[in-house]
């Protein structure tokens, strides 16, 4: 398969071996990704206060150094931003393909997904102050767990089913006309006569041919009919 259509494709199936290899290298390029991300945004939230800090130092003569260092580093965020979409988008793509293998709609991300999210958004809006509020959000905490190890089994360790046959379509299939070989002559004689009588009357005639040749060598000579009758 070949690698765009693992990444940024929506149909077909994808085995173990495939879907570990794209993870990993998903999780390697979100790794180098997330720490240019967030200085970039750093930098971008402190630029007024930065710039106000070295204007009043150096005064106005450093407003165009500012304002390119400001520029590029908005670029980086942008481009950042960009790639961690394609990876966002990648990972959906490696795991629909996986469900597929495992003869399951892509649906079931939904499941996956929005249990937890639900359940962390009601811990997170939990009363702090009120009675039993820490063994709520620890219960919700955890039943997000389960959830979780059925995902990753579910996508990484469970094998997946066997891709039913299909038929191939009459398009595909092998013209008669181009065979070659001894059955060459009978296609074409076929494609000519649909019904077979013109071949089966000159086999016939082959056949009759050869019943009537005297056969020299051997004890047992078949004497042809004709060869004792006199005119």
């Amino acid at each position: 398969m070949p690698l765009s259509t693992m990444l940024f494709s929506f149909t077909g199936r994808l085995n173990r071996a495939r879907f570990w290899l794209a993870s990993t290298g998903l999780i390697v390029v979100s790794l180098v990704l997330s720490p240019i991300a967030i200085l970039s945004w750093v930098l971008i939230a402190t630029s007024p206060l930065s710039l106000g800090a070295l204007i009043a130092v150096e005064g106005l003569s450093v407003m165009p150094i500012a304002s390119a260092g400001l520029l590029f580093v908005s670029f980086v965020y942008l481009l950042v931003s960009f790639a961690a979409l394609l990876v966002l988008f990648a990972g959906l793509a490696v795991a629909i393909k996986r469900l597929h293998d495992r003869d399951k709609s892509a649906w079931w991300l939904l499941l996956f997904a929005l249990v937890p999210l639900i359940l962390q958004t009601i811990a997170y809006y939990t009363d702090r102050t009120g009675t039993g509020a820490v063994e709520v959000r620890l219960i919700l905490g955890l039943a997000c767990l389960p959830m979780g190890i059925w995902f990753l089994a579910e996508l990484g360790f469970l094998r997946g089913t066997v891709e039913p046959l299909r038929p191939r379509p009459a398009a595909d299939w092998p013209d008669r006309k181009r065979r070659r070989g001894p059955r060459r002559e009978i296609c074409d004689d076929r494609a000519a006569d649909p019904v077979g009588r013109g071949v089966g009357r000159r086999i016939g005639a082959s056949h009759r041919a050869r019943a009537t040749w005297p056969m020299v060598r051997g004890p047992f000579r078949r004497i042809s009919p004709d060869a004792g009758r006199t005119e």
